[in-house]
């Protein structure tokens, strides 16, 4: 399986610089080579969706944000074409693909099914469950805790309140927590946007949540806000 690493961490670092000094397409297609064999990479793919994802916060049409949603989605989707084992593109994967749910809350219902991007919550659901698939291969680590809170905010969407805190309650008994080393700011968000919604009543769960949070990235999870 492909797992986070550090390189992964040096290429985010680099984009979110590009992004903040309004640098092109042209400088992060130099900073990754991007030849037609590197293209074949599944790697290249998933540091395009990256470099996409950060440049949402320079887009002020609502319906080109779709258009860079359908973006990240395709790009992980080939690097998953490419190696079916890719773990951080599976989370990019469906991490956005719930985010984009959310953004489409505002939109009329009957364009939903016209945007590329729409996932009914099965297909979110699904995309999710891939991602326990693959972790089975692996000694647990951490992070695998990732496909359970997105399951849990799915619930959460879809007012399955009871189903939630399950997922939750399963991951938590599953996974043990330990330090994340890579890519802390982006799997910090299915833990901030779970806490962040008051419909889980749970205190202990949520307490759970909190001490896991801490300990994988060393800071109290009321002490941080989504950005």
């Amino acid at each position: 399986m492909r797992c986070l690493n550090i390189k992964d961490q040096e290429m985010y670092n680099a984009i979110r610089l590009l992004v903040r000094l309004d640098k092109g397409e042209d400088v992060f297609s130099s900073l990754l080579d991007a030849s037609e064999n590197h293209q074949k990479d599944a790697d290249y793919w998933f540091y395009r969706a990256l470099h996409i994802s950060e440049m949402l916060s320079k887009i002020g049409s609502q319906m080109e944000i779709f258009d860079y949603y359908e973006e990240i989605l395709n790009s992980c989707d080939k690097a998953i074409s490419i190696n079916s084992q890719h773990w951080p593109a599976y989370f990019l994967r469906s991490l956005f693909s719930v985010l984009i749910q959310k953004e489409m809350e505002s939109e009329d219902e009957t364009i939903h099914y016209l945007l590329p991007c729409f996932r009914t919550p099965e297909e979110l659901e699904d995309e999710a469950k891939a991602m326990i698939e693959i972790q089975k291969t692996e000694k647990p680590q951490s992070f695998f805790i990732m496909p359970y809170c997105i399951l849990a905010l799915i619930s959460l969407d879809n007012g399955k309140d009871e189903n939630a805190i399950e997922w939750l309650k399963k991951g938590l008994a599953k996974i043990k927590p330990s330090p994340v080393l890579y890519l802390s700011s982006l799997l910090q968000i299915p833990f901030l946007q779970l806490y962040n919604r008051l419909k889980i009543k749970d205190e202990k769960i949520t307490e759970e949540l909190n001490q896991y949070f801490h300990t994988m990235f060393s800071v109290n999870i009321d002490k941080v806000k989504i950005s």
